[in-house]
């Protein structure tokens, strides 16, 4: 039976890691909380929806249509679903690069959408629900507002390649264990 208690203990790495990433960086970035006094609270607002919209919006493609048809039309094994449909949602991501990010920034960007998408993907295989997605999705995306700050911003430091490298890796790591930990799925 499979619980629907979506903040159990299984989930709060993949709702805490790159939202308290995005948060660090911003903070770091900024240098002080002075940055805050010319803050337009009408555009962070619009742009805090836009971004929940966003969210979700690729969840009931990407999880709800996608990956439940691999795994429940298709019967596609779970851990290569959730690399197919995250392939396609990493580079779906790195075609920033055609706009106005950096090839840098789009590759980052691109492979941490990977790496969040199959953890989302597990989260999915996991609560056979698109709720608790699009709740980490909107999350990481409304905290990772003052690091796409426009086109002067889209490159990214070594230190901040090397953050979100980490912290995509630790996203790897909980989804592999997800994916495999029978003990999630005999509730």
């Amino acid at each position: 039976m499979i619980t629907k208690n979506y903040l159990d203990k299984s989930i709060w790495p993949s709702l805490l890691l790159f939202p308290l990433a995005n948060m660090g960086l911003f903070f770091f970035l900024s240098g002080n909380t002075a940055s805050f006094a010319n803050i337009d609270v009408f555009i962070i607002v619009k742009q805090i929806l836009l971004l929940i919209f966003v969210a979700v919006a690729e969840e009931l493609f990407f999880r709800g249509l996608l990956l439940r048809e691999l795994l429940f039309s298709f019967q596609v094994k779970p851990i290569l679903a959730g690399i197919i449909v995250s392939a396609v949602f990493g580079a779906l991501h790195l075609m920033n690069v055609f706009s106005y990010a950096s090839l840098t920034y789009a590759i980052v960007q691109g492979l941490c959408a990977f790496v969040v998408g199959f953890d989302l993907a597990a989260i999915y295989y996991r609560f056979k629900s698109v709720v608790p997605c699009i709740l980490i999705h909107a999350l990481i995306n409304i905290t990772s507002i003052g690091l796409d700050d426009g086109a002067e911003k889209l490159a990214l430091t070594s230190v901040e390649i090397c953050l979100l490298l980490f912290v995509a890796i630790l996203y790897f790591v909980h989804a592999y264990r997800m994916f495999n930990n029978r003990c999630y799925f005999n509730r």
